[in-house]
């Protein structure tokens, strides 16, 4: 097993974006949904994801992200854009491990307002508790 960071199918990360809209850092909760190594030897990656603190209705996501660095928690992303962005425009993305303390951090008020049940308590049932205060399942 990999010591390095890897994505899995259905489960939840914390995805920030440098920079941001607005010029600040962009922060939320993602789902993984799909994702396919595109073989060019180029560290290309297509990600399809679920972007829970975008717009409702427009929060589904389908990139291609250039991996520049796979840690052991996180890893650091270029979304690639083609020719029609500068580089003032590129954005880099981190995709990491979720987290209680993530999401307090990020969404003061979540884990208060809608706390995670017993069962939802460890950081392996975040997905059971991000399924259910986020997609209400």
């Amino acid at each position: 097993m990999s010591n390095r960071f890897q994505l899995e199918l259905r489960k939840w990360y914390s995805w920030e974006m440098h920079p941001g809209y607005g010029g600040y850092p962009y922060y939320s909760p993602i789902r993984i949904d799909d994702f396919s190594p595109l073989g060019t030897g180029g560290s290309l990656l297509q990600i399809e994801y679920f972007n829970a603190a975008y717009a409702q209705g427009v929060q589904g996501f389908s990139e291609t992200v250039r991996v520049l660095v796979r840690a052991r928690d996180y890893m650091v992303v270029l979304r690639e854009a083609g020719n029609e962005v500068s580089k003032e425009e590129l954005r880099t993305g981190v995709i990491g491990r979720m987290s209680h303390n993530w999401l307090e951090h990020h969404f003061r008020g979540l884990l208060s307002n809608k706390p995670p049940t017993k069962s939802e308590e460890s950081e392996a049932e975040m997905k059971s508790y991000l399924d259910r205060v986020i997609l209400r399942k």
